[in-house]
């Protein structure tokens, strides 16, 4: 989360990395994600919600690692809308999702419970996942 920044503000997290898990299989070598999306196209809706669309559209939700390196690479994104990542949960709840979030200047990983949509939150997706 260091290299997360909104301008000179460094990213942080107070989870316990060892309690993120991904709901998806990913490569265990390095592997890219094509056909990104920001997740603005999903923002309010719950995280359930979202799932099912991306069920429908054949596309994939991205789990903590992807999101982190979606905001590393796109450096304006978290001023638009925050993000939840549908392919990773938190501790032993499935229904704790790991999201991204400005917290005042600094962006912050932290997990929700996401029942209902919010318009501050969008589920960045990606059609493929690939070595």
């Amino acid at each position: 989360m260091q290299m997360v920044r909104n301008k000179t503000e460094e990213g942080f997290t107070r989870l316990f990395p060892a309690d993120l898990t991904n709901s998806v299989d990913v490569p265990q070598a390095p592997y890219f994600i094509y056909d990104v999306e920001d997740g603005h196209w999903v923002r309010g809706m719950s995280t359930a919600q979202a799932e099912e669309v991306f069920r429908q559209k054949h596309r994939f939700g991205l789990t903590a690692d992807e999101c982190i390196n979606l905001c590393i690479h796109t450096p304006g994104l978290l001023p638009k809308h925050s993000m939840l990542c549908t392919a990773s949960r938190y501790g032993m709840n499935p229904a704790r999702v790991p999201g991204i979030a400005p917290q005042g200047t600094c962006p912050e990983l932290l997990a929700y419970y996401c029942i209902e949509g919010d318009d501050e939150w969008g589920f960045p997706s990606c059609g493929v996942r690939n070595c």
